[in-house]
């Protein structure tokens, strides 16, 4: 295996980015000119999936703060650690700001470590660093540490040409109809094997995981995968911590599309 510096094109756009492979049919990508330089698994065809990274808002001030809105990529930095047979390591620092590229509480940033292994999975060590520098954003009140975004030629295309909300949305939707398995999208597992199932489309209206499901609150891990068609299924493994979850599941939750 072996991470390297290289040009990385994708959906009509080019731009310097780092590549991990492993002798699988996927491989991990950092390119600069997506969402400031985020991780991508390219699971082939050209179907990518992102697990995306840290966000910040406020009540004073409701707008995302995060690597997305960096789209020239000020703040976004891409190193490559370690390149071995044993190991891959990159390291991903980036600042969380808004679309006119100010900073949440004026020097909010994250880093993140990936430790890519042969067999084509990654350890991912996430780390916040909350700003001081100044009030600007307000005081935070939710800090989010992840959610799968697929991503696939035209889509850039359809967005830029402000093409109307309803017709991206069909058009997304036939496209993950072609991509996912739909009877068996998403689950939601532990390692004993206690599992939540989503189907596609996600009902409407929809509510919070743990609203809908208050067993999950009792899972010893969350095992996150998205199923695709004729790809290897993107997975995540979040281990339940009480750092990263201290609360009881919120019966109150509702989400709308």
């Amino acid at each position: 295996m072996r991470a390297y510096k290289d040009t990385i094109s994708f959906d009509g756009l080019s731009g310097p980015g780092v590549i991990v492979e492993f002798d699988k049919s996927w491989r991990l990508l950092f390119w600069t000119k997506r969402w400031g330089g985020a991780s991508q698994w390219d699971m082939g065809d050209d179907i990518w999936i992102t697990n995306e990274w840290f966000e910040v808002n406020s009540i004073e001030d409701t707008r995302w703060f995060e690597p997305m809105m960096d789209v020239e990529a000020r703040y976004s930095r891409i190193e490559i650690l370690e390149s071995g047979d044993a190991r891959a390591k990159v390291h991903w620092h980036y600042a969380l700001c808004n679309p006119e590229y100010e900073i949440f509480n004026g020097n909010t940033t994250a880093d993140e470590y990936y430790t890519v292994y042969p067999d084509g999975i990654a350890v991912r060590r996430m780390v916040g660093w909350p700003g001081n520098q100044s009030d600007y954003g307000g005081n935070p009140n939710f800090w989010e540490l992840g959610e799968p975004i697929m991503s696939y030629p035209g889509q850039r295309k359809s967005f830029d040409a402000g093409a109307p909300l309803e017709v991206r949305l069909k058009e997304i939707e036939k496209k993950a109809n072609e991509i996912l398995e739909t009877e068996r999208w998403f689950t939601i597992q532990d390692i004993d094997g206690r599992e939540i199932v989503y189907s596609w489309p996600m009902p409407s209206p929809r509510r919070a995981v743990c609203s809908e499901h208050p067993k999950i609150a009792d899972f010893n891990a969350y095992i996150l995968v998205e199923r695709l068609k004729e790809r290897p299924d993107h997975f995540v493994v979040v281990p339940h911590n009480r750092s990263l979850y201290p609360y009881k599941p919120d019966q109150t939750l509702n989400y709308s599309n």
